[in-house]
């Protein structure tokens, strides 16, 4: 569909400049030689405010559509930073963290699923990249704050933070 219409854009920018380069008596320049510049001045306003106008509504339903998403999206990023969270402080009471109970499994599948659905490219990276983290040997923590981070910047935050340098977890021993 868009192919037809950048044919069709391309061939009403070529019929329009072979008239306006028309030297005979059809042609745009002899027209508008011809025409009270009232006329050609109503003509432009009109045209100009019919681009405004489609562009403020092509907008208005822009962030129409992401209103709604974002409200989706801000529920499966709080549950699963909370998730996250919660399987960090089961690391600091000396649980394995590597091990999740059954109903954190299922809730990180959920949200995994939720996320899969709503989030961006970049967020979807990361949760592949921390999916993959442990077999392609990188640190889990480091991909989960890259992904929590990128969660931030898809609600709109417009800053990049670090949860690693506020977030201490103690060796064990």
């Amino acid at each position: 569909m868009i192919v037809v219409f950048r044919y069709m854009f391309v061939f009403f920018v070529g019929y329009l400049f072979s008239l306006i380069l028309d030297p005979c008596e059809g042609g745009v320049v002899f027209w508008l030689k011809s025409t009270d510049p009232g006329f050609i001045f109503a003509g432009i306003s009109a045209m100009v405010s019919i681009i405004i106008a489609s562009y403020t509504h092509y907008k208005a339903k822009e962030r129409e559509a992401e209103s709604r998403v974002f409200s989706e999206k801000s529920k499966v990023y709080s549950e699963f930073m909370d998730l996250i969270f919660e399987m960090m402080k089961s690391a600091k009471g000396g649980t394995d963290a590597k091990e999740l109970s059954p109903e954190q499994l299922d809730r990180f599948l959920s949200v995994k699923k939720r996320i899969y659905i709503w989030g961006n490219k970049n967020v979807l990276k990361y949760m592949t990249e921390l999916s993959n983290a442990e077999i392609n040997g990188k640190n889990v923590l480091d991909v989960s704050d890259k992904l929590m981070s990128e969660l931030r910047a898809d609600l709109g935050h417009k800053d990049r933070f670090s949860f690693i340098k506020y977030i201490v977890i103690p060796d064990k021993k």
